[in-house]
């Protein structure tokens, strides 16, 4: 390693400011990860397991230091000789242990690098010198240990015999097999891992228990070790248990041999799924924390909103280029000073102050983690409507905040002029209602005198008035009666707000039933079948699920054909939220092209002689149905019949 690089700095850094930190910090790791190790060492107690991890990494920080691997070179000899302090064997470290226990270590280390890098902003140089430094640990220690479970592999093949007992109980997978596969020995951990009883395995063969994909590669490496070679490439296999689970192992066999001929073949399989999870857990969390390392940099530069970072006293730590254009002060400008002083008013600053008091001490907030609407400072411009959310994140045993701001001084205007003209529209329908009102009240007056004084006329003096004089009087009275229901329902669709209020949660088929009980003289005389489904229920004003449904239903029940009994159908349908309602009639129809124009008001397809009619009956439909944000849409074909399709939200939010 080259003399005076940023990780020899960092390193100093942790060793003469953090490293009882770094010693705690390792500690929680290592119990988080569940490090082998680690269980081992727990019964020396926690004052001493902290001294032993203290003096590790203080010698560890000291050859990072100083760039000598000496100090890591002779705990590597130590742990071949088996000369390992705390009555630790050899054997007690595994590649878990190597694995697990340096990523515990990174881990620990990269955590301290934002206290450092208040001083220094080359992480990206010390991440990769610290990579590289691992990598070489990493690497001296897997050889190690591949050295020492060669050694062990060996001793076991050398005394077979003598240490049955070992290897009945090892955690290694062991068996002894006939030169063709079939199987005279196997240990404890096989059949506890298998699932399957010694008098089950034994006698059958090898190739019983492999996955039918590797079965061919263990099958040609027996060959070749039988016949005396020696691979050198590892085999890794799946064994298949009884309940048909997949188990990685990788495998090393050796065969016996009398007088050159094979007489059986050892198998120690160890069991390695657990630690190809492990590495493949390893490989994305590096991939990741490599990636995040990149990302970074680039979410905070090109963010849409302003992300500022301070620490507990309000110093600024980060202030990103959307911030800038937000406030208008550069970040070379404020970083390292208050924030308090930059961008808050000073009539809010002292509850700025109060409130990072009460939090640090109580840790209570009334605006962590939740956007809220506050003011804030511009360098130049005054003072501007901002949202801000706030999160925390601890560094060390301290707190930084980060806020994410947005200007919604556009916004906040916006939503001024909307209310203003939401207000004038409320006044204006307000006005438009009660104008109707009064009008159809001093229109209804007039025709109730026409309807009274032209009856008295034909009750009166009906005997002397001629024929066509009786004629016009019957013109009269059908033409205000007509006016009468164009007045009421003017007023019905006038009534009809756009405002919901006075909402309750409505059982349509109860509607319904109401509807066809008060049209049961209609459908009586016309023969009409009616049959529906279960509607369920929506939020909505009764009266206007009255309208929608009569003026339906009597529109069915208008334009019947003229020898044909009126078959109506209506039923309903419940999606996500949203209310399908279909009703549909055998009646006359009308043609595709004016599926739009029936719902306008005042529009007929057919003559007052033919149909009589206001004209404003589905007009006023469509309007009920558009007041809760539906939709109400009609199908036709002349001489088959109409479908008119509602879709009317369940809720009504807002």
């Amino acid at each position: 390693m080259e003399n005076n690089t940023e990780l020899q700095h960092f390193a100093a850094f942790v060793k003469n400011e953090r490293l009882h930190d770094f010693a705690r910090a390792e500690l929680n790791a290592m119990r988080e990860m569940e490090v082998p190790l680690l269980k081992l060492l727990e019964p020396l107690g926690e004052e001493k397991l902290f001294e032993i991890v203290t003096e590790s990494l203080h010698q560890f920080l000291v050859g990072i230091e100083t760039g000598s691997m000496a100090e890591v070179e002779r705990s590597l000899a130590q742990w071949r000789q088996n000369q390992l302090p705390h009555q630790l064997d050899k054997a007690d470290i595994s590649l878990n242990d190597i694995l697990m226990g340096y990523a515990a270590q990174k881990v620990s280390l990269l955590s301290f690098l934002p206290d450092y890098l208040e001083q220094s902003q080359k992480t990206v140089q010390i991440i990769l010198e610290l990579e590289k430094y691992y990598h070489k640990l990493q690497r001296l220690a897997l050889s190690t240990l591949e050295s020492i479970q060669r050694e062990d592999r060996k001793k076991l093949q050398e005394s077979e015999e003598r240490y049955k007992d070992l290897f009945d109980n090892a955690t290694d997978l062991i068996h002894i097999c006939a030169p063709e596969g079939e199987i005279w020995y196997v240990n404890n951990a096989w059949t506890d891992t298998l699932g399957y009883t010694d008098d089950e395995t034994k006698g059958s063969s090898l190739y019983d228990y492999v996955a039918e994909q590797d079965f061919p590669q263990l099958k040609k490496y027996r060959e070749r070790i039988i016949a005396g070679h020696k691979p050198a490439e590892r085999l890794i296999i799946s064994l298949v248990t009884k309940d048909k689970k997949l188990v990685t192992a990788e495998a090393s066999i050796t065969c016996k041999f009398e007088n050159g001929k094979p007489v059986y073949t050892r198998g120690i399989l160890r069991n390695i799924t657990k630690r190809l999870e492990y590495e493949k857990q390893f490989a994305f969390y590096t991939d990741r924390i490599e990636e995040q390392k990149k990302n970074i940099e680039q979410l905070i530069t090109s963010a849409p909103d302003a992300i500022i970072v301070i620490n507990e006293q309000s110093k600024i730590l980060l202030w990103n280029p959307m911030a800038e254009e937000l406030f208008g002060w550069k970040a070379s400008e404020v970083i390292n000073t208050m924030l308090p002083n930059v961008i808050i008013p000073l009539s809010y600053r002292e509850a700025h102050w109060k409130g990072m008091e009460r939090l640090l001490t109580t840790g209570e907030s009334k605006i962590l983690n939740k956007t809220v609407e506050v003011t804030g400072l511009h360098k130049t411009r005054g003072e501007v409507d901002i949202a801000i959310t706030i999160s925390r994140t601890k560094v060390g045993n301290r707190w930084n905040f980060i806020a994410f701001l947005r200007d919604i001084t556009a916004q906040k205007e916006s939503q001024k002029q909307l209310a203003i003209k939401q207000q004038l529209l409320e006044k204006q329908n307000k006005e438009l209602e009660q104008y109707a009102w009064l009008a159809s009240h001093d229109l209804k007056e007039p025709l109730r005198k026409i309807q009274t004084f032209s009856d008295l006329l034909k009750k009166r003096y009906h005997s002397e008035l001629p024929d066509n004089a009786q004629t016009y009087l019957g013109v009269i009275h059908n033409a205000a009666a007509r006016m009468g229901n164009l007045i009421q329902d003017i007023l019905s669709y006038s009534r009809v707000s756009n405002i919901n209020e006075h909402l309750e949660m409505v059982d349509l088929n109860k509607i319904v039933a109401d509807v066809l009980h008060d049209l049961d003289t209609a459908i009586r005389e016309n023969g009409a079948e009616i049959s529906t489904t279960d509607l369920g229920q929506l939020e909505a004003d009764p009266t206007d699920m009255t309208h929608l449904f009569q003026n339906l239903i009597s529109n069915a029940l208008k334009y019947r054909k003229a020898d044909v009994a009126p078959s109506i159908k209506i039923t309903g349908e419940h999606q996500n939220g949203i209310l399908y309602i279909r009703v549909k009639d055998n009646g006359i129809g009308f043609e595709a092209e004016y599926a739009d124009k029936i719902f306008q008001m005042f529009q007929r397809l057919h003559s007052q002689k033919e149909y009589e009619g206001t004209g404003i009956g589905l007009a006023l439909c469509k309007k009920i149905v558009e007041r809760y944000r539906g939709h109400i849409t009609a199908e036709g074909e002349p001489g088959v019949g109409a479908t008119f399709t509602i879709t009317l939200p369940v809720k009504q939010m807002g």
